[in-house]
C-alpha cells in the first residue's frame, strides 16, 4: 500500500482506488468514529472522500480503519507552491462557508448549543484537495475534530496555518475571508489560534512528550501567543 503524502498524525496509505485510514494517538476511536460521521454528514453538501462501509465494528480490540474512494485531484499545498495562493484561499472560503452550513446535530456527542454551528476543526489548505484546474475544491479532508462551535474556530485556525507555514503570503488571507463573507476581528482570531495551538501541543504532549514534533508544537504555541496583526 502507498503512504500518502501531507499526513501528519495518522497513518493514512492508498491501494488502487481507497484509502485505509488508521487514527492514531490519544482518542484514536473517538476520532475515529467522528470522522466517520462527520463525512456521511457532509456527503451531497460538500466535496469529501466517499466513506466506504469496511464491516462490523469488533467488540473489542482496535477500532476498525475508516476506509474512503481515493479522489484523483491536486493537495492544495502543492498547488500553493505553484504560485497559486490566492485562488487556493478564494476556493478554501467558499468550502468553509458550505462546511459551517451543514447541520451539526448530525455529529456524535450532546446536541449544539443555540448559535453553534458544524466546526471542522482542523481546516485549512493542508486539509484540502483542489481540481486539477484550481478553481474549486475536489475534497475536504480529516474531519476527526469536527463538532459543534463557533464560525471563528475554523477561520482563525486556517489563518494559524497560512501564517504558520507561509509567513511570506499572508496576504493571500484576504482571498479567504473575502470568499467566505466574514472576517472576526482580530482579537477573537488571535485568542482562537492560541487556543487551538494550545490543545493540538497538549496533544502531542500526551502522545509523544519527549519527540521533536512535541517541541515544534511547543515553540509554535510560544510564536502564536506574541502574533500581532
Amino acid at each position: 500500500m502507498e503512504e500518502l503524502a501531507h499526513g501528519y498524525t495518522n497513518d493514512t496509505r492508498r491501494e488502487g482506488g481507497v484509502v485505509v485510514k488508521h487514527h492514531r494517538g490519544p482518542g484514536a476511536a473517538r476520532r475515529h468514529r467522528t470522522e466517520a460521521r462527520a463525512l456521511r454528514a457532509a456527503r451531497g453538501t460538500v466535496p469529501v472522500p466517499a466513506p466506504l462501509d469496511p464491516g462490523p465494528e469488533p467488540r473489542s480490540g482496535p477500532a476498525l480503519p475508516l476506509v474512503t474512494s481515493y479522489v484523483d485531484a491536486v493537495h492544495a499545498e502543492d498547488l500553493w507552491a505553484r504560485g497559486h495562493a490566492d485562488q487556493v484561499m478564494a476556493a478554501c472560503g467558499r468550502a468553509l462557508r458550505l462546511v459551517h452550513g451543514l447541520d451539526p446535530a448530525l455529529l456524535p456527542g450532546p446536541p449544539p448549543r443555540p448559535g453553534q454551528v458544524f466546526v471542522h476543526g482542523d481546516f485549512g489548505p493542508n486539509n484540502v484537495l483542489m481540481e486539477p484546474g484550481g478553481g474549486r475544491v475536489a475534497a475536504v479532508l480529516d474531519w476527526e475534530w469536527a463538532h459543534p462551535g463557533a464560525p471563528v474556530e475554523d477561520l482563525a485556525w486556517c489563518e494559524w496555518v497560512v501564517r504558520t507555514y507561509h509567513p511570506g503570503e499572508v496576504g493571500a488571507l484576504e482571498a479567504f475571508f473575502s470568499a467566505y463573507g466574514e472576517r472576526p476581528e482580530w482579537q477573537e482570531r488571535h485568542a482562537w489560534m492560541v487556543r487551538r495551538c494550545a490543545q493540538v501541543t497538549a496533544f502531542w504532549e500526551q502522545w509523544r512528550p519527549g519527540s521533536p514534533v512535541t517541541g515544534t508544537r511547543r515553540a509554535q504555541l510560544a510564536a502564536t501567543r506574541a502574533w500581532r496583526e
